[in-house]
């Protein structure tokens, strides 16, 4: 099987003789005295875009089959793991502003009082708290773990235990209440990856399909 690298060379190889391709066609028409007009020249345009984007989604799924495993639905309130947004309180996503800090890891949605699952096969190590004991105590709790050989954090949960292994899909806490804290916010879990570096490759290996399965049988 291709390594990712060696997949993401491939696609970039495969977008590239589509330009040729199109350039090609140009040349041929222009050698032929025939100009393309610009409807033509715009559905040229739409059929390479349509072959790369073809390209990019099934090598998608190649890369998420050659992860070795897939992410799993933390909380089935959003089987997707679908990121929070912008609100009052700032953004979800890696990197984004946090003042004079940048955000160390990614928000996934999930409504207060949800259940939360484990989203690979992991072993929890420590517990895990974002603030200063003593602040925030409505939210300030959650684990540390391990998973495919990756350190994270996940906070804002009450867990169901702070050491063991446990399988992917088991329960492994409740999501707290967000709201008593931050209302307005949109609740959510907030899974970072130690050191710090943007944990979506491995959120980007879930197959929804699998994750909207499993919520239905559960919550």
């Amino acid at each position: 099987m291709l390594s990712k690298n060696g997949i993401y060379a491939w696609l970039l190889a495969a977008e590239l003789q589509a330009i040729k391709c199109r350039a090609l066609i140009r040349e041929q028409c222009k050698e032929t005295d025939h100009q393309l007009t610009g409807h033509t020249d715009r559905l040229l345009e739409a059929n390479m875009q349509a072959v790369v984007f073809l390209i990019s989604a099934v090598l998608a799924a190649v890369i998420s089959s050659s992860a070795g495993y897939q992410f799993g639905p933390l909380c089935c309130s959003n089987p997707t793991n679908a990121i929070r947004g912008s609100d009052i309180f700032g953004e979800g996503r890696f990197g984004a502003s946090r003042g004079s800090r940048k955000h160390g890891g990614v928000d996934i949605k999930c409504e207060d009082g949800s259940k939360v699952y484990a989203p690979l096969d992991m072993t929890i190590t420590r517990q895990s708290i974002p603030y200063r004991y003593g602040t925030k105590t409505a939210i300030n709790n959650g684990i540390a773990f391990t998973a495919e050989g990756m350190r994270f954090k996940l906070w804002y949960i009450r867990p169901t235990k702070f050491s063991g292994t446990v399988r992917k899909g088991d329960l492994i806490g409740t999501m707290l209440s967000m709201q008593s804290v931050y209302s307005g916010i949109t609740s959510h879990v907030h899974l970072e990856k130690d050191p710090k570096t943007d944990p979506m490759h491995v959120i980007n290996t879930q197959d929804t399909a699998a994750n909207r399965a499993f919520c239905s049988s559960r919550d």
